[in-house]
């Protein structure tokens, strides 16, 4: 949990973006899937590589993410972390009601597997979306952090992504949704 003053309304993000805007990401994804979502519930894995936090790289990203803000450069952000890339991706398309095309190509990673590329829960990540590319590549440049733009929102429903130029995931933002509210209502259904 985390409490705090914020000085100003506009510099409290969501997880949400408008069309046609450009998807970055920060941080670099790695093979450390202990304990993560996708092992325990999709693998039926419990153990692995537990994610490392290395204090000195979350700094410099938190405070990147924060200055961002402060300079109103970011629209919507969103950590990566339970569930991993993909969650945090459809969740801010749920949130938005649009749509996204992203490259896993591009994401800054050190993954052996793509399913660990989309699912790991590594420390020190977020998505953000922008309108303001050429100010925000100049930052993220100085700031000598991983960094990638990895796509767009649409003006859209269809949630794709795309792997060494093929789609390798397309959905609606519809079907999306109703999957991920049922996930909701049974995980509540079963801890009651």
């Amino acid at each position: 949990g985390l409490l705090g003053i914020i000085d100003s309304k506009k510099k409290i993000k969501y997880p949400k973006y408008v069309s046609n805007e450009s998807i970055f990401i920060v941080g670099t994804t790695k093979n450390e899937m202990g304990g993560s979502e996708y092992f325990e519930y999709c693998l039926n894995i419990l153990g692995g590589k537990v994610p490392q936090v290395d204090l000195e790289e979350q700094r410099s990203i938190v405070e990147t993410i924060r200055n961002l803000i402060d300079d109103d450069l970011i629209t919507g952000v969103h950590d990566c972390s339970k569930g991993g890339i993909i969650v945090a991706l459809l969740e801010m398309a749920i949130y938005s009601e649009i749509g996204f095309r992203i490259s896993v190509d591009k994401i800054p990673n050190e993954c052996s597997r793509l399913d660990y590329l989309l699912f790991s829960e590594s420390h020190s990540r977020f998505i953000f979306s922008t309108q303001n590319n050429s100010k925000v590549i100049k930052y993220l440049k100085k700031m000598a952090i991983p960094y990638a733009r990895i796509g767009c929102s649409s003006n859209d429903e269809n949630c794709m992504i795309d792997r060494e130029g093929e789609t390798i995931f397309k959905s609606s933002l519809d079907a999306i949704s109703r999957i991920y509210g049922d996930s909701l209502s049974n995980m509540f259904a079963k801890s009651t």
